[in-house]
């Protein structure tokens, strides 16, 4: 069994990683570390971002317990707001790791994540994109571009929220 230690992501986003590199269901997929591609995943959300003056830029690659792929990390509003973007190569591997998220967001599998504010989910066909914050214009914004909020934006008794939700 691994034993999870918290580890500050960049853009000031916490998580909680598990240690001991290749326990079942820890690895990403393959395709992990490849430069995104125009018109797909998160280069296209980026692109949406853009479109709508949100000022977006992909910052580089983290790591995210409980997912089967490497996220990327997108900054927004030149650095003010920060997103973790999951991109897929399949609905099927997509539907998988959002089948894993708890409806407050706080979980992922086996993975308790330790985000320091209200983590809001939201996903496509191709994406998964995460937004840490109580912005209302983001939460729109990310809903008109990826599709409806599957999980999170509520905050558990236990956790102070910032964002007071």
């Amino acid at each position: 069994m691994s034993r999870a230690l918290p580890v500050l992501l960049p853009f000031g986003l916490a998580t909680v990683l598990g240690c001991g590199a290749g326990a079942k269901g820890t690895e990403p997929d393959a395709g992990a570390g490849a430069s995104p591609q125009p018109g797909v995943g998160v280069a296209q959300v980026v692109a949406d971002l853009n479109a709508r003056r949100a000022n977006a830029v992909i910052g580089g690659q983290g790591r995210l317990a409980g997912v089967s792929v490497v996220p990327w990390l997108v900054n927004v509003a030149g650095g003010h707001q920060s997103l973790v973007v999951l991109e897929y190569g399949s609905t099927a591997a997509l539907e998988a790791d959002a089948a894993k998220v708890s409806s407050d967001g706080f979980k992922i599998g086996l993975s308790f994540v330790d985000w320091v504010a209200t983590p809001h989910y939201y996903r496509n066909t191709r994406v998964i994109v995460i937004y840490v914050g109580c912005d209302p214009g983001m939460t729109w914004l990310l809903s008109e571009i990826v599709g409806p909020r599957f999980a999170g934006g509520t905050a558990p008794p236990i956790v102070a929220d910032p964002c007071g939700v």
